[in-house]
């Protein structure tokens, strides 16, 4: 955002008027507000210039003051403040800006004009309104021409050169772009590099008539002029300029057929447009490498073109020359008989043509017409087509259905039927462990006979509290476990750690492990009937034995039967259908 000039007249002026109106913000405008003088009310709203809700407040304030006191020079100058963010609802306020200007000096009255109608010149060309556009741009040069301010004549004459350029008049265009260009050169020769304002008003101008050149064919121009702004690329203010002459050059290739070229230009140049989130020329880039990979490399070049087509689906505007990236969209998805993707690129080209295309002198007016015309012929027969086959694709599609029902039925018959089956397989499992269970509780009730441990009961409950996580984290599967490594992971002896398991549990190290891994085992076995298919060394090396036969052991221990017996058993009971 450039600094605002604000225009601070020195001297008095005694005319007032008698207002009858009052400005619709006025009643939002708090007291203490208008108690500030209007040099602190613009203080803060230079300050907060980027926030609108809040620098319009300040405004508002600063207007309101100057209706209190009928001063006609702030009164111009609230409403410039005002119109300052040029949105659909501050633009009405420009009339009034030039209505209390009219009151002042012709200078200053002028200067005030100016940024009227400056501002509604920018408006106008982002609402693609041109003429309203021109019409005030042209009014704006009158302003600054009567002032004879040179900046300010500068400015409309390049907002001009751009309009011209936007509609097609690149020749006229040029002739203010070099304007611009030797007005920026004289201003940075008498300026140091340091001045930044000046670097970069000079690096845009250098961008805007290499641009310029180019849409006239000038190429070496173009080029010499996108050179010297490469120039400067080691200046932290330049990559956006950088950005911009990167992509003119890309441009000057791809009109000249240097396709390789284009394509190397724009992976270079790319990087930092997209760090800019410029995407006006993000676009051109994708369309330049989508253009021009469609020789040799199809494929890329359609990703390119969709990713212009994005930009475009985003912000409802392109350049008008990106054009023919629909154009080529259109035709290869024609080629490959893909009618959906034909339709909507065809329907994306209409929406370009009458928000984009239409507003340029590309084309004459019957050429245009026809090409609407022809587009519009096609997206009627392409919908033909489509209609055609959505009949056929909903018979298709109500078949389909009715198979997937009797599908879903028929997995839900099964589903069921397995879940009987695998509460059955459960059932016995359990029936089988239930009879061992009891012998072993009963044992172990007669066994449990501790003795005291001359350990501190916080380090017993510090151990024990270790072991469960151990447990919790499956460490028992771990083949390579031992008392010595156990005890060093918790930070013990093996001595105290086989003493506290003891008491704790009353096995010893080993049956402790064991037992850990057989209930893990049971587990598996239990909720997947589909492991009892899986051979006896396979089951012991998920349980974390080496060996089969201390893991039959330590089966047989905990259920009352080897593991092969087990699963006999359970085979027998007629449940195994479900892991057939």
């Amino acid at each position: 955002m450039n600094r605002i000039n604000l225009l601070i007249i020195s001297f008095l002026f005694g005319f007032t008027i008698i207002v009858n109106a009052q400005f619709q913000g006025f009643d939002e405008v708090p007291d203490s507000l208008i108690l500030k003088s209007h040099h602190s009310l613009y203080t803060l709203f230079y300050n907060s210039y980027n926030q609108l809700e809040e620098s319009n407040i300040y405004a508002t304030a600063f207007l309101k003051k100057a209706y209190i006191n009928k001063d006609t020079l702030n009164l111009a100058n609230g409403y410039y403040m005002i119109t300052y963010h040029t949105t659909e609802d501050n633009l009405v306020f420009n009339d009034s800006l030039l209505k209390y200007s009219a009151f002042l000096p012709k200078r200053e009255s002028s200067s005030f004009a100016w940024y009227a109608y400056q501002g509604m010149g920018g408006y106008y060309a982002k609402k693609r309104d041109f003429k309203k556009a021109f019409d005030n741009h042209i009014k704006a040069l009158n302003a600054a021409k009567q002032v004879n301010d040179s900046s300010l004549q500068n400015i409309s004459t390049t907002n001009l050169a751009l309009l011209k350029e936007r509609v097609g008049k690149y020749q006229e265009a040029l002739i203010d772009f070099r304007y611009n260009y030797q007005y920026e050169l004289e201003k940075f020769n008498n300026t140091t590099i340091e001045d930044t304002v000046s670097l970069k008003s000079f690096l845009n101008s250098m961008c805007l008539i290499a641009n310029s050149y180019r849409l006239n064919k000038k190429y070496d121009s173009a080029q010499y002029f996108n050179n010297k702004v490469f120039n400067y690329k080691n200046h932290s203010v330049a990559d956006r300029y950088i950005g911009l002459a990167g992509v003119n050059s890309a441009e000057v290739e791809f009109d000249l057929g240097n396709y390789n070229s284009t394509i190397d230009s724009i992976n270079n140049i790319l990087p930092i447009l997209l760090k800019q989130n410029n995407i006006p020329n993000i676009a051109v880039a994708y369309y330049l490498r989508g253009m021009s990979h469609t020789i040799n490399d199809k494929k890329t070049a359609i990703d390119d073109l969709i990713l212009m087509d994005s930009i475009f689906s985003l912000n409802k505007d392109l350049q008008p020359s990106l054009r023919s990236g629909y154009l080529y969209l259109i035709d290869y998805y024609k080629k490959r008989s893909n009618i959906q993707k034909q339709l909507y690129y065809v329907e994306q080209l209409l929406k370009f043509d009458s928000i984009v295309y239409n507003y340029s002198m590309y084309v004459s007016e019957g050429v245009f017409h026809d090409e609407r015309k022809d587009l519009l012929s096609t997206q009627i027969s392409l919908k033909t087509e489509i209609n055609k086959a959505s009949a056929y694709t909903k018979i298709i599609i109500s078949i389909s259905c009715f198979i997937v029902i009797l599908l879903i039925l028929e997995i839900f018959r099964r589903t069921k039927l397995n879940k009987k089956r695998i509460i059955e397989y459960q059932y016995k499992f359990d029936e089988l462990l239930k009879t061992s269970s009891e012998k072993r509780k009963s044992e172990k009730i007669k066994n449990n006979k501790t003795k005291d441990i001359e350990i501190s009961e916080s380090l017993v409950q510090e151990i024990v509290l270790k072991l469960k996580i151990f447990e919790a984290k499956k460490g028992f599967l771990d083949k390579k476990i031992s008392a010595n490594k156990l005890a060093k992971e918790l930070n013990t002896n093996a001595n105290y750690l086989g003493q506290i398991i003891k008491h704790k549990y009353q096995e010893n190290f080993r049956q402790y492990i064991n037992n850990m891994r057989i209930e893990y085992i049971l587990k598996i076995l239990r909720q997947d009937p589909k492991m009892i298919k899986y051979s006896i060394q396979a089951i012991a090396n998920e349980a974390g034995f080496n060996h089969t036969e201390p893991f039959s052991k330590a089966f047989k221990t905990r259920t009352g039967y080897y593991p092969s017996d087990f699963i006999i058993k359970i085979k027998e009971e007629k449940v195994m259908k479900i892991v057939s």
